[in-house]
């Protein structure tokens, strides 16, 4: 589900770009590739990838995506450019992960907002266009053993 909150702290994100706070201890290393699962904001599954992130000891994180839409999915459900790849930036500050897959982009820009436990991450993705939350819903992650 898109709050208020959670676009205004992928907007923060995109704009100010990774922090600048120590990584906690427990998130060392964190890199990795994470199996990426999206769901719509009715709860059905609509993409699946990968992530590949590459944390800092600063906090800030860069990477890449590779991402498809599920098999007999609606092709005309909204995810906003989350299907193919790219490259991502973010942070990681008080275990929460916070991401852009669309950097250098003033809009049309996907988000993720999430809390890192377990190396797994849970949270919600936000296509964000200059009109404001166009589509959003939750994912998961889960690290790649």
């Amino acid at each position: 589900m898109i709050t208020k909150r959670s676009i205004s702290t992928v907007l923060l994100a995109i704009q100010v770009g990774p922090s600048c706070s120590s990584l906690p201890s427990e998130l060392e290393p964190f890199d990795g590739d994470f199996s990426y699962t999206a769901f719509d904001d009715e709860g059905t599954r609509v993409l699946d990838g990968t992530l590949r992130l590459e944390v800092r000891s600063n906090g800030s994180l860069s990477g890449s995506w590779e991402i498809k839409r599920v098999a007999g999915t609606d092709p005309e459900t909204v995810v906003g450019p989350q299907v193919g790849e790219g490259e991502l930036v973010g942070s990681i500050e008080e275990g929460q992960l916070i991401v852009n897959l669309n950097p250098g982009f003033a809009d049309n820009n996907v988000g993720l907002v999430g809390v890192v436990e377990d190396q797994a991450i849970m949270g919600t993705w936000s296509y964000v266009t200059f009109a404001g939350p166009t589509a959003g819903g939750d994912f998961t992650a889960e690290k790649l053993r």
